[in-house]
């Protein structure tokens, strides 16, 4: 009897878990043409809920549209998704993977791929890319690339992958930097995003580093390591709103440090840092970034 009730007591916890996790429906299109919404093509659609992640198929276009598949391959296999708690009500989002000949220009940026993310929301209606779509305090939605896609893309372009950085299209088309990370593994390019909107991807054209962080917005972030947990390497990364002496460092549990990986002048911008733990023990480490009046600590798990 006792079993009985435990074991009707666990799956009422496991299906209140799934109820309390918000559908996502989701639309992927790619376009014919640049003329708008009339002129797409459906290649996946699905339902969900937060918590799991939802992949792009691979496509072959048509003969017609073939000038643009280059710009489609590079989502090939990519994933998106976002960690449970991340809404507030049911969404559909329909995903349009445009071609980069039929983005705006930008000043100062030479644009590689993009996606342009609309968002329904179950109250809230409809929100066109350039009306952020923000999460739930603390939550961010995560999209990941094959690397090996990115590259081949900005081979094509002649770019140089180091350079890449990502940003939103705002209405007024300036670039904003301001909530989205970029942060690559050996397989994948992960990107973090604080909203759902128009995504770019691209590298500065001829200018210096404070211009080119001056138009992105950047500001002072320290993101969550990936992947966490760990073994024995991962990526810790983090962008800074001026240039300046920084500093990152690592702790073990009870505050003794056992390596700095950064003590330099750094420009502003994005930058990630590998940190390598193969002579560490298992266990929790902290790790600490301080760059003018900004500090911050976060926690990362190595598990042997």
């Amino acid at each position: 009897m006792k079993k009985t009730i435990f074991t009707f007591f666990i799956s009422f916890l496991f299906l209140s878990s799934i109820a309390a996790q918000h559908v996502i429906g989701y639309r992927i299109y790619i376009p014919s043409s640049c003329d708008g919404e009339n002129t797409k093509i459906e290649i996946a659609s699905g339902a969900g809920f937060e918590g799991q992640e939802f992949e792009f198929p691979s496509v072959k276009l048509p003969d017609a549209y073939k000038e643009y598949q280059d710009y489609i391959d590079v989502f090939a296999g990519a994933g998106i998704g976002l960690p449970g708690g991340s809404l507030s009500e049911d969404v559909t989002l329909k995903i349009d993977l445009t071609p980069i000949q039929c983005a705006q220009d930008y000043a100062n940026l030479k644009e590689a791929f993009m996606l342009t993310i609309k968002v329904i929301g179950s109250n809230s209606g409809i929100h066109e890319p350039f009306s952020y779509y923000y999460f739930n305090e603390g939550k961010k939605a995560y999209l990941k690339l094959k690397i090996e896609n990115v590259k081949k893309i900005l081979k094509k372009l002649n770019m140089k992958f180091e350079e890449l950085i990502a940003w939103f299209a705002s209405e007024g088309l300036e670039p904003d930097k301001i909530g989205i990370e970029i942060v690559p593994t050996s397989d994948y390019l992960y990107v973090y995003l604080k909203h759902f909107s128009k995504i770019m991807f691209g590298v500065p054209e001829n200018i210096t580093g404070t211009e080119q962080n001056d138009n992105l917005q950047y500001n002072y972030s320290l993101a969550q390591n990936y992947p966490n947990p760990f073994n024995p390497t991962t990526t810790l990364s983090y962008s800074l709103a001026k240039d300046g002496y920084t500093k990152l460092t690592v702790y073990n549990s009870i505050g003794i440090e056992i390596i700095t990986l950064v003590a330099q002048r750094e420009t502003a911008g994005q930058h990630n840092i590998s940190f390598d733990a193969s002579k560490l023990p298992s266990g929790i480490y902290f790790y600490s970034l301080t760059s003018g009046n900004f500090k911050s600590t976060k926690k990362m798990i190595l598990l042997k």
